[in-house]
């Protein structure tokens, strides 16, 4: 897997399958997870070689150390220079090394152990599908709800640890809450969407 820099971008000699930008602001423990969730053994038929990883700091002065997850990790840092993550995102995507580029818009996500071979394989029978995640939230309730009752941060790191996502990421639907009006009508937010180069440029 490469994880590169803006700054003296080369294209790569080797296939790439699929170019993953995820997006973080002053994120700490939150991001490792992220990407832990993003990389095998957790994602399950999928090779690491063929996975390109995109980090956009988008304009934090922290820092967050992913040292112990992948070594020497090299950041994509994008100085923000208004309210928009707009140019952020048309940087990386420009310079994506495959055709196939998935965008976290909040790098604060889990994601479940199938996504990057399902979401391969779906492109292949259409290159210009457009392919979304649902969204869940650990716990009973949905976070904004929830948060009311005393649920934090640290409330979700221990339920995280008791459901032992690392070792099953599908032990996670055992706590979790889901709106499921969203199955029935068309999907207004997602936190990450799948598309072709090609089809992210066309976007105005």
């Amino acid at each position: 897997m490469l994880i590169k820099p803006v700054e003296n971008h080369t294209k790569l000699d080797s296939i790439i399958d699929l170019t993953i930008v995820v997006v973080c602001y002053s994120l700490k423990s939150d991001i490792s997870t992220t990407i832990q969730s993003l990389l095998p053994p957790y994602q399950k038929d999928f090779n690491v070689e063929n996975l390109e990883l995109i980090i956009i700091d988008n304009g934090t002065n922290e820092i967050t150390d992913l040292s112990k997850i992948l070594g020497e990790i090299k950041y994509v840092y994008y100085k923000k220079t208004n309210k928009s993550l707009v140019p952020a995102l048309n940087h990386c995507i420009s310079m994506a090394s495959s055709n196939l580029i998935g965008v976290m818009f909040d790098g604060g996500r889990i994601v479940t152990p199938g996504l990057l071979h399902n979401v391969v394989s779906v492109n292949q029978s259409n290159t210009r599908s457009i392919i979304t995640t649902l969204d869940y939230y650990i716990g009973p309730q949905p976070n904004t709800d929830i948060a009311l009752n005393g649920y934090d941060e640290s409330v979700e790191s221990e339920l995280l640890k008791e459901l032992n996502w690392l070792e099953n990421g599908y032990n996670l639907f055992l706590n979790c809450s889901f709106d499921f009006k969203s199955l029935t009508s068309p999907i207004s937010e997602s936190n990450m969407i799948f598309m072709s180069k090609e089809l992210w440029l066309e976007l105005d």
